[in-house]
């Protein structure tokens, strides 16, 4: 056993063990600014009240937006029907299956207007 660790105090493996953990918590990624866009960024950040990470993350959240959870939804059902189809030991199966895509379809379509709308 340590001798630091028995006190009570922080051993030198913890602390390593916790920053390790603050890193996998955090991408962290180096990046080339063209000239001039530092300052944008720095002047932007202030008249916002914010942070230069804030504003940047702000701006990459608003330009790659996390995916739509109705569409991975989507994603899974189509799986799901194209299984059954596949394994489908009858007619009747076949049938229903062919009336949950159509119903999927019908989403799809719904989903896609609603996201050139929003572009």
């Amino acid at each position: 056993m340590d001798i630091i660790a028995s006190t009570g105090s922080l051993c030198p493996l913890d602390i390593m063990k916790k920053s390790e953990e603050n890193r996998s918590l955090s991408d962290k990624f180096m990046l080339r600014m063209p000239d001039g866009l530092r300052e944008r960024i720095k002047r932007t950040a202030s008249e916002n009240n914010q942070s230069m990470n804030s504003a940047i993350l702000t701006a990459l959240e608003s330009a790659f937006p996390p995916p739509d959870p109705q569409l991975e939804d989507i994603i899974h059902e189509l799986d799901s029907i194209v299984g059954t189809l596949l394994t489908a030991p009858d007619e009747d199966e076949v049938g229903a299956a062919a009336e949950d895509l159509m119903t999927l379809s019908i989403d799809i379509l719904d989903l896609e207007k609603r996201l050139k709308k929003l572009r």
